[in-house]
């Protein structure tokens, strides 16, 4: 008999863990003993014996796939409750895998043969055909030849590419110097099927090189050979170049046979199959979109990566380059939301199977989603007929609440029936998605008289409840509240909670318990023996009153009622309370029975009856200031200058909250600031937060996009005032501006005045008849009364020159004939 557990262990973190990385949070290196011990045992209880105590492989491998089909044991069970399945298949799936090729040589002919063995693997049986048809979509193939076929008949002896990959990124294999290297190929040698493929190749070695962080990470253990690398970034003329691996094979003594490894030929379907494939398709999506849109994205997440080092960064630059959209798309990466009806949204919330009905009542279902191409089908119960929907359709419909209306005003495409319904659906399932989430975003602007009692902390006066008089009491404003969301998020994510673990858990459990009264139309009385009762649960306490004086309302704060719960050792019975009340540092003194009476049935809560016991997720939460330099940041932020840096730590507040002068900025908040350079009115940014901020410029750029129509011609005109290398710098945007001092003043600097894209752009919307047309549509409009005028207020301010040819150049753009 051959215990298996070792030699598979090695396999499965080596070869299964990189290619299925989802498994990562059931079995990883820390605890692979320990569960893959819990998973042996609980599968001998159910079907009597240890499948990695082995004494013949093949019966092994049966009973396992007869074991699979059986759906009631304690195995399945396990595996769905604590592995989401991943128990199941790591047996039945990857340890058959294992067993089929451990301690085997595998024999072929040629190389042909070798990828006939591929084709005919078990594992690769459902992937090759959605190999092919992902390429399919994205070649823009009408259909598939051959679904069974990964790899095209190997030519000159010894190299092979996927079927009708000549032009694009390709599957590679070859066998050289005794060696199968695999991976990913790009082409730069001209055949009779691909003519020019240095400007083919182009796409997809910019993809690459743009999102290389993110390939790598997809496909760690990938690397180039020799000069490739080199040959692919210089673009040489018929070079090839593989990022991939290599498998040692051995020569027979007959001619042209070799022998490869059983693991190491296992390895290699599994890399086909999984990481590699993602590798391929992420570039091949990203060669799809345009130079600056990847260089956009590229530039998104190195920003991303930044923050999440640093904690805080502020976007600069001069007028219009968009960076509070930027934030925006930064913070919903950071917090993983999804844009706004955007295809991955779509992508999330509308599953296959789902089932709807017609304003009429008909029931219909999604019965395909295909998100490459922004679309879905759906099948109509009644006739079984099936209509394509477009993306755009359902969003056009979302935006304009189209199932209030009649449904005819939105079936131009002559779906309306099933279209205005969905875009029902999805608008509702988004409402429910923005009140679960919308809390880890927020956006906030700065104006100079904006002060550290606006943004952190302040007195507040407000009415006293109980109807005597005005109250002022300390409260936490934007930054406070909105780092105690995240500390309480990543206290909870830790298992720990805020101050008193218990307290917290049993004030939890009190409060549901009171609302569930409420719920019911019950009353919720202090005691047995009292006549006071709460009426009402507030942010930071609970009102009270009594039935002979109901409209005198009174308050106990939770603060107030954690100092007594911190207490309880010294308070045997209320009077001990009273005497403690300034000692403890009550605000609402005088009513010691009441938080004596509360004591108790807090201490009344047994542990079993706490709720709130449980780990939760780690959350993000990304804070975004708009104009941030237009308040003096010295004043605004105070002390939390240094918690900006120190994370975690606590420092202390001029102002006390809830018994407490304490502030800490957790390690899940972020920071995202935004600054127009070339506002030279507002507030310094001196060094002492210079140095805790990361500064990112956000510059002018050519635009090309579909969506809009960008006016490049008057871009590069108005860039003439500010720059003389426009030229240059559109080509490779990390050229160095040089300064058109004929127009500029010497005082400052192209990057921080020089007018943003977002001024020359039109927006290609479409009106109620569906017809496409230009928002503004007439560009005139802008140049009129957003342009000149900002250039003029720059001659005014001594930005620009004022003199006769910076003049001339202004009077040139507002007569501007746009195309």
């Amino acid at each position: 008999m051959s215990d298996y557990t070792e030699a598979f262990k090695d396999f499965f973190l080596k070869v299964v863990l990189p290619n299925k990385t989802s498994y990562t949070a059931f079995f990883n290196k820390n605890n692979f003993d320990t569960r893959i011990d819990i998973l042996l045992k609980t599968y001998k209880k159910s079907f009597g014996f240890n499948p990695f105590e082995v004494i013949d492989v093949t019966q092994t491998i049966k009973l396992i796939k007869e074991n699979s089909k059986v759906n009631e044991n304690d195995f399945r069970s396990y595996s769905e409750a604590t592995g989401s399945g991943v128990p199941a298949a790591i047996i039945s799936l990857h340890y058959i895998n294992f067993l089929f090729y451990f301690n085997r040589k595998l024999l072929f002919n040629s190389l042909q043969d070798f990828i006939d063995e591929v084709h005919n693997t078990d594992y690769l049986k459902g992937f090759i055909q959605t190999f092919r048809e992902f390429r399919r979509v994205m070649a823009g193939q009408s259909k598939i030849v051959n679904k069974e076929i990964l790899f095209g008949k190997v030519r000159d002896q010894y190299w092979s590419i996927n079927l009708g990959a000549e032009k694009e990124i390709q599957y590679h294999i070859h066998l050289s110097n005794n060696k199968i290297k695999y991976g990913l190929g790009f082409n730069l040698q001209a055949s009779q099927n691909n003519h020019d493929p240095i400007s083919n190749v182009i796409p997809f070695k910019d993809a690459f090189y743009l999102n290389r962080s993110d390939i790598d990470s997809f496909i760690i253990d990938y690397v180039f050979f020799g000069n490739d690398e080199e040959n692919l970034k210089n673009l040489v003329y018929g070079a090839f170049s593989l990022y991939g691996k290599e498998i040692e094979v051995s020569s027979t003594k007959k001619e042209n046979e070799f022998e490869v490894n059983g693991l190491k030929f296992l390895e290699l379907l599994y890399d086909l199959k999984n990481k590699q494939f993602k590798a391929y398709k992420y570039i091949y999506e990203k060669s799809k979109l345009p130079i600056n849109q990847l260089k956009f994205e590229k530039s998104i997440m190195d920003i991303k990566s930044l923050i999440q080092y640093k904690k805080q960064v502020i976007l600069q630059g001069p007028p219009g380059t968009g960076k509070t959209r930027e934030a925006k798309i930064i913070a919903n990466m950071m917090t993983n939301l999804p844009q706004e009806f955007s295809t991955e949204y779509y992508s999330s919330v509308l599953t296959e199977n789902l089932q709807l009905a017609t304003k009429e009542g008909y029931s219909f279902s999604i019965s395909k989603i295909v998100p490459k191409e922004n679309r879905l089908s759906v099948l109509v119960a009644s006739g079984g007929k099936s209509y394509s929907i477009n993306f755009n359709e359902i969003t056009k419909c979302v935006e304009g609440k189209a199932w209030l209306d009649s449904v005819k005003k939105w079936d131009a495409s002559g779906n309306g029936s099933y279209s205005v319904m969905i875009a029902k659906y999805v608008y509702e399932e988004w409402q429910k998605f923005k009140k679960e989430n919308d809390k880890q975003v927020k956006i906030i602007q700065f104006h100079p008289s904006y002060t550290y009692e606006d943004f952190v902390r302040g007195i507040s006066a407000k009415p006293n409840e109980s109807g005597e008089g005005v109250l002022y009491n300390a409260e936490n404003k934007v930054l406070a509240s909105f780092a105690k969301l995240a500390l309480d998020n990543y206290l909870f994510s830790k298992g720990v909670k805020k101050q008193d673990s218990t307290f917290q858990n049993k004030l939890t459990s009190l409060i549901e318990n009171i609302t569930a009264n409420f719920d019911d139309g019950k009353e919720y009385l202090f005691g047995d023996k009292s006549k006071g009762q709460i009426i009402a649960v507030k942010e930071d306490g609970f009102l009270y009153s009594f039935p002979n004086r109901p409209d005198i309302k009174y308050k106990l704060l939770f603060g107030d009622l954690e100092k007594v719960y911190l207490t309880k050792e010294n308070i045997n019975k209320p009077i001990d309370l009273r005497d403690l009340e300034s000692e403890i540092g009550l605000a609402m003194k005088g009513k010691y029975p009441y938080y004596y009476m509360l004591l108790k049935q807090l201490e009344a809560i047994k542990d079993g009856e706490i709720k709130d016991n449980q780990k939760t997720e780690l959350k993000n939460y990304v804070l975004i200031i708009d104009e941030i330099n237009r308040a003096n940041l010295s004043s605004v932020l105070g002390e939390l200058i240094y918690a900006l840096e120190y994370r975690n730590e606590e420092v202390d507040s001029m102002y006390e909250v809830a018994g407490s002068n304490k502030l800490v900025l957790p390690p899940n908040l972020y920071i995202i600031g935004t600054m127009n350079t070339a506002d030279r009115s507002v507030g310094h940014i001196d060094y002492a937060i210079r140095r805790r901020f990361a500064f990112v410029d956000v510059l002018p750029k050519k635009l090309e996009d579909n969506e809009i129509v960008f006016h490049a011609d008057l871009f590069k005109k108005v860039a003439e005032l500010f720059i003389t290398n426009y030229d240059e710098y559109v080509l490779n945007d990390s050229t160095p501006l040089k300064r058109s001092s004929d127009y500029l003043s010497a005082e400052f600097e192209p990057k921080d005045v020089w007018l943003g894209h977002s001024y020359f752009i039109q927006k290609k919307i479409k009106d109620d008849a569906e017809n496409e047309i230009l928002g503004p549509s007439d560009f005139s409009v802008r140049i009129k009364y957003e342009i000149v005028p900002i250039l003029n207020e720059y001659v005014k301010d001594g930005v620009l020159n004022n003199s006769e040819a910076t003049l001339k150049k202004i009077e040139e753009i507002a007569n501007f004939k746009t195309s």
